[in-house]
C-alpha cells in the first residue's frame, strides 16, 4: 500500500515513467503471492492504466484498465464504486481515442450506476443521517455523467443529442446549485460550444451570455484557479465573435 502512496505522489509529479516502474514492481509482487483475481491486483492494473493515461498512451492504458475491470466485476456487485470509476476512466480513455460509440457505451454504463438508488455511497449517506426519506440517486454525478455524455456527443457531431444531455445537467446543477456556481457555469459554457457548432447562434448567444455572467461573479471574488480563468476567457472571446 505504501508503494502505491509513493507510486501515486510520482504520478501528480507527471513522474510517469517513474511511477510505472514501480507500479510493475507492486504488480508482480501481488501477482507472486496473491491470487490473479485478488482485489488488490485489480488495483495495481488500475494504477498502471492511470498512468499509461497520462502519458497518451490509450491502448496500454485500456489494456490495464480493462483487466482491473475484469476482476472488479467477479469480486463486487454490479453497481461497486470501483466498476463505476473504471467505466468512467475507460469513457474518457475512448473518447479521447475518438472511439465515441464504446465512449458512450461506457459512459451510459457509469450513468446507470450513478442513477441508481442502491449505490453505495446513497446507501451509506441514507444510513449514516439515519433517514426515512425515499433514497434518491446523487443528481450531481448524474449531471456529471450527462455532461460527459453531451461532450462525447459533440464530437461525435450529433449536436441534437449532445444539447438535449447538456440541458439535462444544467437543470440538474441549478437545481442542486443554483445559479452562481462554477459547474451551472461550465454546463451553460458546454451547450454554448454545442449551439455554436450547430449553427445556433442565438442559442449559442445566450448561454454564454449566462455563462460569462457566472464566471464574471465568481472572477471577483478571487477565489479561481486557472482552470476557470481560463473557461472564462474562453467564453468572453466567443461572446465577442457571436455579437459581430
Amino acid at each position: 500500500m505504501f508503494s502505491l502512496v509513493i507510486g501515486s505522489n510520482l504520478l501528480n509529479k507527471s513522474k510517469l515513467d517513474e511511477a510505472i516502474e514501480l507500479f510493475r514492481f507492486v504488480l508482480c509482487v501481488r501477482l507472486q503471492t496473491l491470487p490473479d483475481s485478488h482485489v488488490d491486483v485489480a488495483q495495481a492494473y488500475f494504477w498502471l492504466g492511470r498512468t499509461y493515461d497520462c502519458k497518451g498512451q490509450y491502448n496500454k492504458s485500456i489494456e490495464y484498465y480493462q483487466k482491473s475491470l475484469n476482476i472488479s466485476l467477479i469480486k463486487f456487485k454490479p453497481n461497486h464504486t470501483n466498476i463505476a470509476t473504471l467505466y468512467n476512466h475507460l469513457g474518457s480513455v475512448y473518447d479521447r481515442k475518438a472511439e465515441y460509440d464504446k465512449a458512450i457505451a461506457y459512459c451510459h454504463k457509469l450513468l446507470t450506476i450513478r442513477s441508481a438508488t442502491d449505490h453505495p455511497d446513497i446507501a451509506a449517506s441514507h444510513n449514516n443521517l439515519g433517514s426515512k426519506k425515499k433514497l434518491e440517486p446523487d443528481c450531481l454525478d448524474v449531471a456529471s455523467s450527462y455532461i460527459d455524455l453531451a461532450k462525447v456527443c459533440y464530437h461525435k457531431q450529433e449536436y441534437n443529442q449532445a444539447i438535449q444531455f447538456g440541458e439535462k445537467s444544467l437543470k440538474l446543477r441549478e437545481k442542486k446549485l443554483g445559479f452562481n456556481h462554477r459547474d451551472v457555469g461550465y454546463s451553460y459554457n458546454i451547450l454554448g460550444y454545442i449551439n455554436y457548432r450547430k449553427g445556433d447562434k442565438k442559442n449559442a448567444k445566450l448561454n454564454f451570455e449566462n455563462a460569462l455572467s457566472i464566471y464574471t461573479r465568481l472572477e471577483i471574488k478571487a477565489n479561481l484557479n486557472l482552470k476557470y480563468i481560463v473557461q472564462f476567457v474562453l467564453v468572453f472571446i466567443l461572446f465577442l465573435l457571436l455579437d459581430d
